[in-house]
């Protein structure tokens, strides 16, 4: 069996994963007791303490682990995790107040998903969402964001190198000039700084920021600009600004709380991180920044300051080790299980007033170690956020942070987002920088599109910009509908890229080859661009909408035009392949599936150069479409029609029928055509019989087994199935089939199978 200490580590480690985290600190108290104390069942212990919010002993059990020898800093992660869990109870966030629907509708359509900007060079990928070009090349793993569909080299190769979408670059251009220029110069910046060019980096960031001068995104990268070059004072200002701008945005705070890292103000980084943290506990970096910081704070040179439970901190140590104030109000709160004013909501921070920091002198010596270590060390030893780029979002926050508000005495906490640590008090040129937005706005009388400008966000584009003929299709020159895009970048109505396609697989307009686009039946409607044309050009897409729909429904009707295939005989039941390669019959299959009829005629040529005027109603049961455009088609038939009137649709042929059935019979007649049913059915059974198996066997492949005889021959209005499978397989003319299959007579009909069977067997 297993020995005692085993199952008390299991027990523990169990209880621990089971979120008991109680029974998990006696379990380990207990085994330290009998084992004795060891480093690994220290932090384990203070683990489960943290994790129970039981910080005073947590920090004890730390302290003392930290004292037996090295710990590296990633062992914390529990203990920044239940730090997190306490601080989003205490400080909470909110959603941004009132409901812009066109912000919501723009940040959803023409913002990409991965960098929160309006889409830049947007490339559309297989699925049909577009995404700027540099975000989704600098994906490794060909991953649409949105739907998670692979677009590797292996399934769509000829998307490797996916070119713009010109109708969007084209709009965007014409709709948002400053926004498309300002980012160009982003992504300058942003190739500045991935070549360690600091200062021209922020020089590109400022002349984007005249441009749009409340860009949270610019204000994070000239940020970290700054921070890069340790200019941290100019950094924490546009930090601000971003924490101002998108107070539920991850990577506002933890810019902000790597300025004040390197300016030496540990604690509030500390708190920048725990509320980057409680925004998106994904946000790897921060949780790094977050462990380093409590590293310090729990090493044998740092001394821990006795917690007191309430509102009154011991004084804060010397600025050589992280102010611990901010952890002990924050376990103050969880052993208290209240939620007193701690100082992250005041104007106090750790007992030291804002005026006396703004007073003391530089960087601590920590915080400056600290911050050239990080970004001095090799690239592949460097966080992930910091890796020689300062992109947009680098995939921080995206879609996240946002929790519901808490209600602390009597109150709703607002805006503890965007100002954690760092609260109304400012530096009189950050004060002033941030009226300046205000001011000159009411001072001038600004418009809309300024105000936007100002807080960051995209405002609609005017109405006289708004065009339809922008949105027109080049092939039918009608507004867009069903817009799909190819990999070279241009756009068309989905219909007539695929009418184009039947004829030649080549781009309509650049020809660049589509054969793989056309293999993989890759229609996918774009979706920005046919969420911009419903939502700006609503009223012409109705319209537009109404005429496709007329379209449909009348190909719908399918006794009035029902499609014609010209090409052999097809008989009721019986099941007849097709292999489908002129580009009219392409096109006419298209339409039979998109209409939802999934039907179409067959009738067989006529001496004159035209078609005969009996043939068979087929069913499309599966389609196989090949590389190139040819399809394999299985259908069966469903029953006979009548041709009353001709006509031409788009290249193949379409008629005006009518059913055509059996005259039924009663009486005398209807007994004597059962007896004939019942004789001729043996007559065909002995025939097929004295076939060759390997005939028998192909006959079977291709046609199935031959149908059972009928009691009531009258039953189905075409007749008995055995007949026409019967008819399919005799090796006679073709016009001989005909004549059979225009017959309205059981009687006539079954006569003539017998003097065909007749005939056969006499030349056998």
């Amino acid at each position: 069996g297993r020995s005692p200490l085993h199952t008390m580590v299991d027990l523990a480690r169990e209880a621990f994963n089971a979120a008991n985290y109680e029974l998990a600190a006696e379990v380990l108290e207990r085994e330290i007791a009998e084992e004795g104390l060891t480093q690994d069942r220290a932090l384990d212990r203070a683990d489960a303490l943290a994790m129970q919010g039981n910080f005073h002993a947590a920090f004890e059990a730390y302290h003392l682990a930290f004292k037996m020898g090295k710990v590296a800093h990633e062992r914390l992660n529990h203990l920044v995790t239940a730090l997190v869990r306490v601080y989003s109870r205490k400080a909470g966030v909110i959603l941004p107040d009132g409901d812009d629907s066109a912000a919501d509708f723009l940040k959803d359509v023409v913002m990409c998903s991965v960098c929160s900007g309006l889409l830049f060079e947007p490339v559309t990928i297989p699925c049909g969402h577009t995404f700027c070009k540099r975000c989704i090349e600098k994906d490794p793993s060909k991953t649409c964001p949105r739907c998670r569909l692979r677009f590797t080299e292996a399934e769509f190769p000829d998307c490797q190198v996916l070119k713009p979408t010109v109708i969007l670059c084209n709009i965007f251009d014409k709709w948002w000039p400053e926004e498309v220029k300002a980012i160009r110069l982003k992504w300058e910046g942003n190739d500045l700084f991935s070549k360690k060019e600091f200062s021209r980096a922020t020089e590109k960031y400022t002349e984007a920021l005249t441009l749009v001068p409340g860009d949270p995104i610019l204000y994070s990268n000239r940020s970290h600009a700054y921070s890069s070059s340790q200019d941290w004072s100019l950094a924490l200002k546009d930090a601000l600004l971003v924490c101002e701008l998108r107070p539920d945005w991850p990577k506002g705070h933890y810019r902000k709380g790597m300025a004040l890292l390197g300016l030496g103000r540990q604690e509030e980084a500390m708190s920048c991180f725990l509320q980057c943290l409680t925004l998106d506990s994904t946000v790897r970096p921060a949780q790094m920044e977050l462990e380093k910081l409590l590293h310090n704070l729990l090493s044998p040179t740092s001394e821990l300051p006795p917690l007191h439970v309430g509102n009154k901190y011991s004084a804060p140590p010397s600025l050589h080790t992280p102010t611990p104030s901010l952890i002990h109000s924050l376990a103050a709160t969880s052993l208290n299980g209240t939620c007193e004013e701690s100082p992250m909501v005041t104007d106090q921070v750790g007992g030291i007033s804002m005026e006396r920091r703004e007073a003391e002198p530089g960087p601590s010596r920590e915080g400056s170690v600290h911050m050239r270590s990080l970004h001095e060390c090799p690239p592949d030893e460097r966080m992930e956020e910091e890796e020689s780029n300062s992109d947009s979002e680098l995939e921080m926050g995206r879609g996240k942070g946002r929790r519901k508000t808490h209600d602390f005495a009597g109150g709703r906490l607002k805006a503890c987002a965007s100002e954690p640590v760092l609260m109304e008090q400012e530096d009189d040129s950050m004060a002033g920088r941030r009226r300046s937005f205000s001011e000159s706005s009411s001072n001038n009388g600004p418009s809309k599109s300024h105000c936007a400008k100002e807080e960051g966000k995209l405002e609609e584009p005017s109405p006289e910009v708004i065009d339809s003929e922008d949105f027109e299709c080049s092939l039918c020159m009608r507004l867009f509908f069903n817009p799909v895009t190819t990999p070279c970048g241009h756009s068309f109505c989905r219909d007539c890229l695929l009418r184009c396609l039947d004829h030649d697989n080549k781009c309509p307009l650049c020809k660049f080859c589509l054969k793989m686009y056309l293999a993989e039946r890759r229609d996918k409607v774009t979706d920005t661009i046919d969420k911009i044309i419903k939502h700006f050009l609503g009223k012409d897409h109705v319209k537009r909408q109404a005429v496709h729909e007329e379209e449909v429904a009348e190909l719908a009707r399918l006794t009035e035009q029902m499609p014609i295939f010209v090409c052999t005989v097809a008989y009721p039941t019986v099941p007849c392949p097709l292999h489908i390669f002129e580009p009219r019959y392409r096109l006419m299959l298209r339409r039979c599936l998109e209409t939802g009829t999934r039907q179409f005629g067959m009738c067989i040529y006529s001496p004159d150069g035209g078609y005969m005027e009996h043939g068979t109603v087929l069913e499309i049961r599966d389609v196989s479409f090949m590389p190139d455009g040819r399809s394999v088609v299985d259908t069966v038939g469903k029953s006979r029609f009548k041709v009353l009137d001709r006509g031409m649709r788009d290249g193949y042929n379409i008629a005006k029928v009518e059913p055509m059935e059996d005259v039924c019979v009663d009486g005398e007649e209807k007994a004597a055509l059962e007896q004939l049913n019942a004789a001729v059915y043996q007559e065909a059974t002995s025939w097929v019989q004295s076939l060759p198996a390997n005939t028998i066997g192909r006959i079977l492949q291709h046609f199935g087994n031959m149908p059972d005889c009928e009691a009531d021959p009258q039953a189905n209005p075409d007749g008995p199935a055995w007949t026409w499978w019967l008819l399919a397989i005799l090796p006679v003319d073709q016009r001989i089939q005909y004549t059979v299959l225009v017959m309205n007579s059981l009687k006539d009909r079954l006569e003539a199978l017998r003097r065909i069977l007749s005939c056969i067997r006499g030349r056998q």
